[in-house]
């Protein structure tokens, strides 16, 4: 009795622990939106002071906030540095978000260090897997992962050829300009945060309360971009379906796919203003 009384309390304390680190790494973030750099340090060095008496995963989270928000430094400072660059805007776009790649090279570093799955969700997705419309975890009809992928896509489709009417003119090299961007900015976006934290917080928190953090932490960064809050509430709602089927399918190229096509949408809208700096 005695044994299983205190087996409750310390997964208790673990789990209360995991909590306040990814509230932790969402305060960061939102320091960074608020320009508070101090607070940022204050924090990181709390972490660093605090990792010797954490456990394993929580350690290795701990490391990945730290990663990341070095990445982050290095993304916001390089981006300011291609501002100096003469180039054009389309292609400042583009080099933004290769910059991306500073913080995921860090992140990654770091998971692979704890000896834990780098390329977790990189491989065939699970098509046959149950899941429901409309949340993924509850709905009215269920069905197989490889429907709702298709439903998911043919959505995305569907807006873009509304949305994308008015585009004006196009030709090859702004078409391939749109997809080199949009595969880009999928591919480094779902990466970080739909493999790498996901896998992770998934281990603190849960799957559901991982794919909610994901994708805040997610469409906080666009803000941190210049997206508008409306653009942002966007990118968290599809970030919960991106999660949810990447974790249904146990592959990362559904979400990859879906997040290529709401780029693309972005780009006809003129939300991201590619076609207009052509």
């Amino acid at each position: 009795m005695t044994e299983r009384v205190t087996h409750t309390i310390e997964k208790n304390k673990s789990k209360l622990m995991a909590i306040i680190l990814v509230i932790l790494f969402l305060s960061i973030q939102l320091l960074f939106l608020l320009k508070t750099f101090t607070l940022v340090f204050i924090i990181l060095l709390g972490l660093l002071l605090g990792i010797l008496f954490m456990a394993e995963r929580n350690r290795l989270f701990v490391w990945m906030t730290i990663s990341f928000t070095v990445g982050l430094l290095a993304f916001i400072y390089g981006d300011r540095l291609i501002l100096e660059v003469n180039v054009t805007h389309a292609e400042i776009l583009i080099l933004n978000r290769i910059l991306l790649f500073l913080p995921i090279i860090l992140v990654a570093f770091v998971v692979y260090k704890f000896n834990r799955g780098v390329l977790s969700f990189l491989h065939k997705p699970s098509w046959n897997e149950n899941t429901k419309l409309p949340f993924i975890w509850s709905g009215f009809w269920e069905l197989s992962v490889k429907r709702f992928f298709i439903i998911g896509t043919v959505v995305y489709i569907v807006i873009l050829l509304i949305l994308g009417v008015n585009a004006g003119p196009l030709n090859w090299h702004i078409v391939g300009n749109i997809f080199f961007f949009s595969i880009l900015n999928g591919i480094t976006i779902e990466f970080l945060w739909r493999s790498l934290f996901l896998a992770q917080i998934r281990m603190l928190i849960g799957d559901k309360s991982a794919v909610l953090v994901t994708s805040l932490s997610c469409a906080m960064f666009y803000y941190l971009l210049g997206f508008s809050l409306a653009h942002c509430l966007i990118f968290f709602v599809a970030g919960i379906f991106h999660g949810g089927i990447t974790l249904r399918s146990n592959s990362l190229y559904p979400a990859m796919i879906w997040n290529i096509c709401l780029t693309i949408t972005f780009v006809f809208t003129g939300s991201i203003p590619l076609l207009a700096l052509m």
